[in-house]
């Protein structure tokens, strides 16, 4: 989604679980941002798994035992904006993917699109909750 787009919307709910959803995200993009600097900078980059999706169904199981979803349905049009902006990112990076030739940077940007299709995934599931609550979680 990228840092600056993250950062900004993250200033933008009010809500205080809005609120962690988006810093979540906004630090994975800096984690991102760091890793490209270094393939600029042609130094080592170690591409680690991250536990954001478990991290982030958590707060929504706790939300839900709370029973405090009433403040996060004004914000559903926002996280679908959020979901839009992780899709166009993922596609970005696979792009970008296919055009360098260093197989290294090409795992890379894998990766990286990797973990924009989980920032989608973790916004589906709260547009999903917000919508739904008492359904959530999905049975798959």
């Amino acid at each position: 989604m990228g840092k600056a787009t993250t950062v900004n919307w993250r200033k933008s709910p009010q809500q205080p679980d809005s609120a962690t959803f988006f810093t979540m995200l906004a630090k994975a993009e800096v984690v991102h941002y760091e890793i490209f600097k270094k393939m600029k900078e042609n130094e080592k980059v170690n591409v680690t798994d991250t536990k954001i999706l478990s991290q982030v169904k958590n707060v929504l199981k706790t939300m839900r035992e709370e029973k405090d979803t009433e403040s996060a349905i004004t914000e559903t049009e926002l996280y679908r904006k959020a979901l839009e902006a992780e899709k166009r990112s993922r596609e970005f990076y696979l792009s970008k993917a296919g055009e360098v030739k260093d197989p290294d940077q090409q795992k890379i940007f894998h990766t990286i699109a990797d973990e924009e299709k989980k920032h989608y995934l973790i916004l589906q599931e709260i547009v999903d909750f917000v919508s739904r609550p008492e359904t959530w979680p999905r049975k798959s």
